[in-house]
C-alpha cells in the first residue's frame, strides 16, 4: 500500500469514526418495546361446500379449521423476519423480556409455537436435548371470556344486534343483495350452502381461499373460474367493512384491544412493567387484525390480512424524554413492511395522544353496554363453582341421612334390647 494510499484510508476511517461518534451522541429515538400482533398461519377451511363434502374432507386430514403444514412454515418466516428486525431489542430469549398471548384455538397456539421457534431458536447452553426449538410459554384464556383478542366469540349482544338489525337492513346492504341475487342463487345451487345474509359469502370464500393459499384445484368444480372467484372475493371484502366498521360496533369489536395495546405501551412508559420486558405478542385472527384497524380508523380492504400478517406496534423513547408510537404492517410474507398513518396522529404518533383516543373508543362498562344483566353473566369459573358447591351440598346432605339412618337403627336396637318380652 502506497504512502498516498494510506494517508486515504486514514482519512476514510477517521471520517467514518466521526460519524459514528455524531450518530451516537446525536440522541436519536430509541426503541424500547415492541408489540406484535399476528395472524395465524394458512389453515384447513372453516367448513367445507356440502355438495362436495365427501370427496373434499380428505384434503384437509388435521381436521377443519387447522393449521396446516403450510400455515407452520409461515408462522417460522415470520418469527426469523421478527427475530432479524429486533435482534438488538431482544438478542435472544429470556422469561422476563417477552410475554406471548393467544386465543384459545388450536391454530393460533400453533402459530406462536412455530413463530417463537424461528425468533428465538436455541442457544448451546439451552439445548439439552440437541433440538433446533426451545418450549416458550404461551398464555391463553377461554373464547367466551377473551374479549380483548376473540372479538367475535366473546359474550356480548350488543354489537351483533346491531349487526343484523340496522347493517343487514341497511340500504347498502339491501341494493348489494338485489344486485347479486342472481350470484347467491347460483352459489347456493352450487356449494350446497344456505347463505342467508351477506356476510355468510364468508364460507364460500374461505373455502376456496384455503385451497388458494394451498395451491389445490378442485378439478371437479368446473363452474369455478378466476373471474368468479375474484367477485366473490370483493363481496367478501366489502362485508368486513359493515361487520367491523359501524360507529356502534367499533367499540365492542376493537375498543377492548386497542386499549390493552395502549395500556402495555403506557406501563412500560411509566416503568410500572419491569425494564427487563421488551416484547410482547398476540397470535390471533384476521378478526382481531380488521377490528385492531377500524378501532383506529385506518381500515380499507387494503388492508385484509392474509395469513401470518403482522402489526408491529413499536414504542420509542425520543430525544426529549418522551415516548411516541409507531404503526407497521406486514400484509402478508410477499410484501414489505409498511408505516401506517393514523388520521388523528400521523405516522409519528404521541404516546399520551395514543392513549386518548384508546380510552375514548373503548365502553366503559363491559356488561353494562353489552346488555348482559349481573346475574345472567356467569363465566365459566362461576359456573364452575356453582356445580362445585351443589355438589359438596348434595354430598353433606347424603352424609348426613346416612349418619341419621345409622343413629335411628341403633337407637331402634337399643331400645328393643331394653324392653323385655
Amino acid at each position: 500500500m502506497t504512502t498516498l494510499e494510506n494517508k486515504l484510508h486514514l482519512a476514510l476511517s477517521t471520517i467514518g469514526l466521526l460519524i459514528m461518534l455524531f450518530h451516537e451522541s446525536s440522541g436519536e429515538r430509541q426503541l424500547i418495546f415492541v408489540h406484535v400482533m399476528w395472524r395465524h398461519g394458512a389453515r384447513a377451511p372453516l367448513t367445507l361446500f356440502p355438495s362436495e363434502y365427501d370427496h373434499t374432507i380428505q384434503n384437509w386430514p388435521n381436521g377443519l379449521g387447522e393449521l396446516t403444514p403450510l400455515g407452520i412454515l409461515q408462522q417460522f418466516q415470520l418469527g426469523t423476519f421478527l427475530r432479524q428486525r429486533y435482534e438488538k431489542l431482544i438478542p435472544k430469549y429470556k422469561s422476563d423480556t417477552i410475554y406471548i398471548r393467544s386465543t384459545d384455538s388450536n391454530r393460533t397456539i400453533m402459530s406462536a409455537m412455530a413463530n417463537l421457534a424461528g425468533m428465538f431458536p436455541p442457544e448451546n447452553s439451552q439445548n439439552i436435548l440437541n433440538l433446533t426449538w426451545q418450549p416458550i410459554p404461551i398464555h391463553t384464556i377461554p373464547k367466551t371470556l377473551d374479549k380483548v383478542l376473540d372479538v367475535t366469540y366473546s359474550t356480548c349482544p350488543y354489537p351483533d344486534h346491531v349487526f343484523y338489525s340496522e347493517e343487514m337492513n341497511s340500504e347498502t346492504v339491501r341494493a348489494i343483495m338485489e344486485e347479486k341475487a342472481a350470484l347467491f342463487d347460483f352459489l347456493r345451487e352450487r356449494t350446497g350452502l344456505e347463505i342467508p345474509t351477506f356476510t355468510d359469502i364468508f364460507d364460500v370464500y374461505d373455502l376456496l381461499n384455503c385451497e388458494k393459499a394451498h395451491n389445490m384445484v378442485e378439478t371437479n368444480r368446473t363452474w369455478m373460474n378466476e373471474a368468479l372467484f375474484k367477485e366473490i372475493e370483493d363481496l367478501f371484502f366489502k362485508s368486513t367493512l359493515h361487520y367491523y366498521s359501524n360507529s356502534k360496533i367499533t367499540p365492542f369489536r376493537g375498543g377492548p384491544l386497542l386499549q390493552s395495546v395502549a395500556e402495555v405501551l403506557m406501563k412500560k412508559a411509566k416503568k410500572i412493567y419491569n425494564d427487563q420486558l421488551k416484547y410482547m405478542a398476540y397470535s390471533a385472527h384476521e378478526t382481531g387484525i380488521i377490528a385492531f384497524f377500524t378501532s383506529m380508523q385506518i381500515y380499507n380492504t387494503s388492508l385484509i390480512p392474509d395469513f401470518a400478517a403482522c402489526i408491529m406496534t413499536e414504542l420509542y423513547e425520543e430525544e426529549d424524554g418522551t415516548y411516541t408510537v409507531d404503526i407497521l404492517y406486514k400484509r402478508s410474507l410477499k410484501e414489505e413492511v409498511q408505516i401506517l398513518e393514523l388520521p388523528w396522529c400521523g405516522t409519528v404518533c404521541n404516546l399520551e395522544t395514543f392513549i386518548n383516543w384508546s380510552n375514548n373508543i373503548a365502553v366503559k362498562d363491559w356488561e353494562k353496554e353489552c346488555g348482559l344483566r349481573r346475574e345472567e353473566n356467569f363465566s365459566e369459573l362461576q359456573q364452575r363453582r356453582a356445580v362445585i358447591f351443589l355438589s359438596v351440598a348434595l354430598i353433606v346432605v347424603i352424609t348426613g341421612l346416612c349418619i341419621l339412618s345409622v343413629m335411628y337403627y341403633q337407637l331402634k336396637k337399643l331400645i328393643k334390647l331394653k324392653i323385655p318380652d
